[in-house]
């Protein structure tokens, strides 16, 4: 029985808030096609940078993105080895296209495929956001070998910070929480240069909604609190009220 796989294509550009010359996309969103068939999926971009480095990424339902394989202007990128034997990648710096071709489908190859755009080749932390739907947000980025916190250009309520102890960590401090900020968080390392292509996403391991319901014991806590305070304020000026009676009967 033939199967169908079902592709769904996002795009977002790493560095798209600093520079709006710098972005990649594409009018299809979504594509169906036969098992053992052989696709091609489409990606223009755009950056104003002589070395433009591209990546391909997979998403399966409730998971984190996926490295596949990145691509450069100039040098030679990389591809995870599980996927060598049916994905490949053809930039082209003329058109600025960078398709990605999977051969003899898959079901399992039913996901997100994102499309994504560098300009640098530094080693570089991001912090991304993703609503249910919709593709990560870029939010912040900070070097490896920043010292200070580094601000958000697209909320600046939103800082990341590099922390090196025993384990070095990219933190995210966000200030001033709201409700619109419930979403999924990604921390994400650019590892093409490194050679180390399996640690791209690290999953979170904690979202805002998880803080709101921390939020939500700690006031409930709180409550408590303030109405065991209330009772026995309450008690104790009975208490007062009655000696002061006894002492009025004693006179």
């Amino acid at each position: 029985m033939a199967m169908c796989v079902i592709i769904t294509l996002f795009f977002t550009a790493h560095e798209f808030v600093c520079w709006g010359q710098d972005k990649v996309e594409q009018a299809s969103r979504q594509m169906t096609a036969d098992e053992a068939a052989r696709v091609t999926l489409l990606c223009n971009y755009s950056t104003s940078f002589t070395n433009a480095y591209l990546f391909w990424y997979k998403q399966l339902p409730n998971r984190s993105p996926t490295f596949i394989l990145s691509e450069f202007t100039v040098g030679k990128g990389t591809i995870e080895d599980e996927y060598k034997d049916r994905f490949s990648v053809t930039l082209d710096s003329i058109s600025r296209t960078v398709p990605l071709m999977i051969k003899n489908l898959h079901v399992s190859d039913s996901a997100v495929y994102y499309c994504a755009l560098s300009y640098s080749s530094a080693l570089t932390l991001y912090w991304y956001r993703q609503y249910p739907g919709s593709a990560p947000q870029f939010i912040v980025f900070i070097s490896d070998g920043s010292k200070q916190a580094q601000e958000s250009n697209v909320d600046s309520r939103f800082t990341a910070k590099v922390t090196k102890d025993k384990e070095s960590h990219v933190d995210l401090i966000i200030s001033s929480a709201a409700v619109s900020d419930s979403a999924l968080y990604y921390c994400a390392l650019q590892p093409t240069v490194t050679g180390n292509t399996r640690t791209l996403y690290k999953k979170l391991t904690h979202s805002i909604a998880e803080t709101e319901r921390v939020t939500k014991i700690m006031l409930n806590m709180l409550f408590q609190i303030f109405i065991t305070f209330y009772k026995a304020t309450i008690e104790q000026k009975s208490i007062n009220r009655t000696d002061d009676l006894v002492n009025m009967d004693r006179h």
